[in-house]
């Protein structure tokens, strides 16, 4: 996504290393149990109806007190290994930003919203489909004279607003950039801007359906994010054995069931909160689903060793609303530092060596033990789907 890279990669990267930390407390919650799925409503409206899965991004999420708390915890494993030459704080990520940009005309504090959107049927038919809408009080000759700098552009037109193209992108596949207004914006694939023009100009209607209305119940966040889930995404590799009363193939039915998954991140006071809401097509199935993740929370919190995940797993609700079930976690940042430390030390630890050794034998490295998730093949009792 060469534009959007050229415009977001050092303006965002602060965002990537809260994934990176909220992608731990995920997994931590669900406890490896669940298979593997291969401010934001105005940016929802932005969107396309052909895309099955929207990200939000409140950018004020890099100047959060709590949010800086958990990059540190994320960062401070690995800057303790000697190979390591990333930033090792929030504050010299920071700083590093500011090298890079400067506080020039497109500054990250006049960055407003950022939302991405995509579609998977694309990436099977061999045309990628994705875009990012950017909302800012970003100049736009500024803007454009920044990306151009980076990107080899021809100005055109699309139905009577201004774009771009790049024809240098990385992949060989054309991108656009169209200026929506001043400082509005949507960059990505030919198809992925167009339509997003044109739901701009009221052409043709935006995003809805399941997936709008999953992504609006979830709770608002610096970070949400919704998206479809068809048959195909489920992969029996990934599905758990017999467990309880539920079988394999029960297990898969009700992830067939399941249309959406939405989530978001958001902080209160020195709490740290993720919810993650699974869209179903009906209440049996979504009580199903809920008893199921309830109990692989249950069995992960069984397993666990380290207080402080432990503490994790203890702040996890898994409860019905309605079609949904919903997963929240909702935990104070020294805790969240410490389960996230814990659990990401034994990936710093094994890059260090990489990068101490430049290789590792084929029983790993030597300093210290390999990534692993806590977990048994242990069944747990659970009621048998209705």
């Amino acid at each position: 996504m060469a534009l959007a890279e050229t415009v977001l990669a050092n303006k965002l990267k602060i965002v990537g290393v809260f994934l990176a930390g909220g992608t731990v407390l995920t997994a931590l919650a669900l406890g490896g149990f669940l298979p593997v799925l291969d401010g934001g409503d105005e940016m929802i409206d932005r969107v396309p109806g052909e895309a099955d899965t929207v990200v939000y991004v409140d950018p004020s999420v890099v100047s959060d007190p709590t949010t800086k708390r958990m990059i540190n915890a994320t960062l401070e494993p690995f800057a303790a290994q000697a190979s390591y030459e990333g930033p090792a704080d929030y504050g010299e990520l920071m700083a590093e930003y500011d090298n890079e940009t400067g506080e020039d005309e497109l500054a990250l504090s006049k960055l407003h919203s950022v939302m991405i959107y995509g579609s998977t049927a694309g990436n099977e038919s061999g045309d990628e489909y994705y875009g990012v809408v950017v909302d800012s009080a970003w100049d736009n000759s500024e803007f454009v004279e920044t990306v151009r700098n980076d990107s080899d552009l021809s100005e055109t037109t699309y139905e009577g607003y201004t774009v771009y193209v790049n024809e240098s992108a990385d992949d060989g596949q054309a991108e656009l950039l169209g200026v929506l207004g001043e400082g509005l914006y949507v960059m990505g694939t030919e198809a992925a801007v167009e339509d997003a023009i044109d739901v701009d100009r009221g052409a043709s209607d935006p995003v809805s359906g399941d997936l709008r209305e999953t992504y609006r119940n979830t709770r608002d966040g610096y970070i949400q994010f919704a998206t479809s889930l068809e048959k195909s995404d489920i992969n029996d590799s990934t599905l758990p054995g017999t467990a309880g009363g539920y079988s394999r193939e029960q297990v898969r039915d009700l992830f067939e069931d399941t249309h959406t998954v939405a989530g978001s991140y958001y902080t209160d006071g020195d709490a740290i909160g993720f919810e993650t809401r699974f869209g179903t097509n009906g209440e049996d199935t979504a009580g199903d689903l809920t008893n199921l993740v309830d109990a692989g929370v249950v069995r992960a919190k069984n397993n666990a060793t380290n207080e402080s995940v432990v503490s994790v797993y203890d702040s996890v609700e898994v409860n019905q609303d309605g079609a949904d079930a919903v997963m929240r976690i909702e935990v104070d940042s020294d805790t969240v530092a410490e389960a996230i430390q814990s659990t990401v030390e034994p990936f710093a630890r094994l890059l260090g060596s990489f990068g101490q050794r430049g290789e590792t034998t084929a029983g790993g490295p030597s300093s210290g033990p390999g990534p692993g998730a806590e977990s048994d093949s242990g069944s747990y009792a659970i009621p048998a789907p209705r």
